[in-house]
């Protein structure tokens, strides 16, 4: 079996806290996090995409794998709170080549969001200044095709009755050649059932509760034996943790250099070769087909929410993203969602066919390496845009909202 790394990102908006029957008054704070299944290797990235709005009592911020929103203080009953913190998940996860678009779209992403309080003195360089009071998971449905696009009223429990509102948005923007090791330690401890204020709750989009537990995951990021672009930044190899040469990846675990009968120059073997054309081909579909849901979303949204000038820009940013991605110009509209697939079915077409005339081991490696990485700049580049325009934009969140609702009572 070979490996890829995905790279899942998610941006989560905090956008509203609501005190609808909160009897203790303090400061509260709700912190987030992201898990996946921890047999499937992976490792978390957090960050704050940008400070937006009030400060409140204390600023969000981040530890580790950890996001604090604002640090806000609760006086009144029906009391309303605009935290608009946004945070961004970054989910590295090593998948089987030929399962990808099915591992991702039955994984299990879970969205954890702790209610945290104190009546006391707060300090934001001691986390345990405030204690874990309610908690509720989401689980995230994730789809390569349209991504996830969904807003969402999280209500905490009987006893502590208050809702904080919910954006998130989430896309696949890299796959490539691993740059993280299969290697990880893994520690899975269930939290003690003394109490229900000290349990998590996993609850999905429709309600359905069940115990969780509290998973602990790092890995290894040893150096590449050999450097590509995408992974001259990797941190340096242990004795404990190998990851694959570009070789072994592009041509199979098996794959070894064989001389020509001449001695002149290297040839692959047929199984080696269709393993490359077959790889290069799964994983270039794979990132043509998020580049297009993604930019087809985006054209959708722009049809729904009232034009200005911000968007309008990006707009015309995105289209030449698009026209990069095809490498020809674009002169029609994007609206045609049929003529947008064929462009697309075209372009992995030329690219399937270019590294077809490579006879040279290393340079078809190379080539297929080159593609990935043009491939997921330009995605990348995407994500960037959409979460430039949409990121806090109200229209949008009331649509995602009425879209909520109209699959609730639907």
């Amino acid at each position: 079996m070979t490996e890829v790394q995905a790279m899942v990102e998610f941006s989560v908006e905090l956008n509203k806290f609501y005190n609808v029957d909160l009897f203790q008054r303090g400061f509260y704070q709700i912190r987030a996090s992201m898990k996946i299944p921890p047999r499937v290797p992976h490792r978390v990235e957090a960050s704050l995409l940008h400070a937006a709005g009030m400060t409140l009592a204390f600023p969000a911020s981040v530890h580790d794998s950890l996001i604090c929103s604002k640090t806000f203080q609760i006086l009144y009953k029906n009391e309303e709170v605009v935290l608009n913190d946004v945070m961004i998940f970054k989910v590295k996860m090593l998948l089987d080549e030929k399962k990808i678009e099915e591992t991702l779209e039955e994984m299990n992403f879970l969205l954890s969001l702790d209610l945290h309080f104190t009546d006391g003195d707060y300090s934001a360089d001691d986390l345990n200044t405030l204690q874990l009071i309610s908690s509720r998971t989401l689980k995230l449905h994730f789809s390569l095709h349209r991504g996830l696009h969904h807003h969402v009223n999280v209500m905490f429990d009987y006893f502590h009755l208050s809702v904080v509102s919910v954006t998130v948005h989430a896309s696949l923007v890299a796959l490539h050649q691993p740059l993280i090791s299969s290697f990880c330690h893994r520690l899975v401890g269930e939290r003690g059932s003394s109490s229900p204020r000290d349990r998590l709750l996993e609850e999905d989009t429709f309600g359905s509760e069940l115990e969780a537990k509290r998973i602990n995951c790092w890995l290894c990021f040893p150096r590449p034996v050999k450097t590509t672009w995408l992974n001259r930044n990797a941190p340096a190899q242990n004795k404990d943790s190998v990851i694959p040469t570009l070789e072994s990846v592009v041509f199979g675990i098996n794959y070894t250099k064989q001389l020509s009968p001449d001695g002149c120059s290297f040839i692959i073997a047929d199984s080696f070769l269709h393993h490359a054309y077959h790889f290069h081909y799964t994983l270039c579909a794979t990132l043509l087909l998020a580049f297009k849901g993604l930019h087809s979303y985006f054209i959708t949204v722009t049809e729904e929410i009232p034009s200005c000038q911000k968007l309008e820009l990006a707009k015309a940013n995105m289209q030449v993203l698009y026209e990069r991605l095809l490498r020809r110009k674009q002169p029609r509209t994007q609206k045609d969602t049929c003529l947008e697939e064929m462009d697309v079915e075209a372009r992995l077409t030329e690219l399937c066919e270019e590294v077809k005339k490579i006879e040279n081991p290393d340079e078809l490696a190379e080539l297929i390496n080159m593609n990935l990485a043009q491939l997921c700049s330009l995605l990348m580049a995407l994500w960037g845009q959409f979460l430039e325009v949409i990121t806090l934009h109200e229209e949008l969140r009331l649509l995602l909202a009425q879209e909520h609702h109209t699959l609730r009572v639907s």
